[in-house]
């Protein structure tokens, strides 16, 4: 199915919308990307975030961190393992709650 709405740079080409009218089925793994300010360093970010994922039985494993190029914002990647869509929802609402986080995909 392709959603007729501008593409982003301008162009008036059909923008594909592959997920479109899906469901998560779960389990499901993905990789989630927490980004932080860089305000209380990565040994407190990481603390800060896997103790929301262990307070909710989350599935965890830490991939990646990275700075941003002005060294403003720190991005952690970590590939996380959830049971249910209510599982999904308290976690990205506490995610909210950790000190510094600006977003989370």
């Amino acid at each position: 199915m392709l959603n007729n709405k501008l593409n982003g740079n301008g162009g008036h080409k059909p923008v594909p919308v592959p997920l479109e009218n899906k469901k998560l089925k779960f389990p499901v793994s993905y990789r989630l990307k927490a980004v932080l300010e860089a305000s209380l360093g990565e040994e407190q970010d990481r603390q800060n975030l896997e103790t929301v994922f262990d307070s909710l039985q989350v599935a965890y494993t830490f991939h990646d961190r990275r700075s941003s190029s002005k060294g403003n914002y720190i991005s952690y990647t970590y590939q996380v393992t959830l049971h249910s869509r209510p599982q999904m929802l308290e976690l990205y609402e506490k995610l909210k709650d950790v000190e510094g986080m600006k977003f989370a995909l």
